[in-house]
């Protein structure tokens, strides 16, 4: 594999944030990150642990009533987070503290982006064979040539 094609993956995967939702419903398809209520987290506990607090994953279905979605992970009270091979849940509106989407975040991926390229760039300049050392005397080290 060629490392310009490591470099441009790394790029267009960007970075991600969760934001606040600016629309009450989110649209199916979209990835999000919610917060349930202490009430929710007992009721979720025998699927995803106790003290769960954030479930993150698509959306499925939304609607006035909540969501349901596909969770790939889990966060509990003390932040540990558990990844989670695609189970479906449903989310009353009522249970639900806060609701974000995930963006790609421009300036963290810049940011990656042009560390990328950098690394790329000096990588490149120290193994072209161009370095600035003084050459080597024919015939090996302590020999001189006439």
């Amino acid at each position: 594999m060629r490392w310009s094609s490591v470099w441009i993956a790394a790029v267009l995967a960007g970075c991600y944030s969760y934001e606040r939702m600016d629309t009450p419903i989110p649209a199916v398809g979209q990835d999000v990150s919610l917060d349930v209520t202490r009430g929710e987290a007992e009721r979720l506990a025998p699927r995803f642990g106790p003290d769960v607090r954030t479930l993150t994953g698509r959306i499925v279905d939304a609607s006035d009533s909540g969501v349901t979605l596909v969770v790939t992970a889990t966060t509990d009270r003390r932040s540990f987070q558990a990844p989670w091979k695609d189970q479906r849940v449903e989310v009353p509106r009522e249970a639900i503290e806060a609701l974000r989407e995930r963006k790609l975040s421009l300036g963290r991926s810049a940011l990656l982006g042009g560390a990328i390229v950098s690394a790329g760039v000096g990588a490149a300049a120290a193994f072209s064979g161009g370095g600035s050392g003084p050459p080597i005397a024919a015939g090996g080290p302590g020999q001189t040539s006439q």
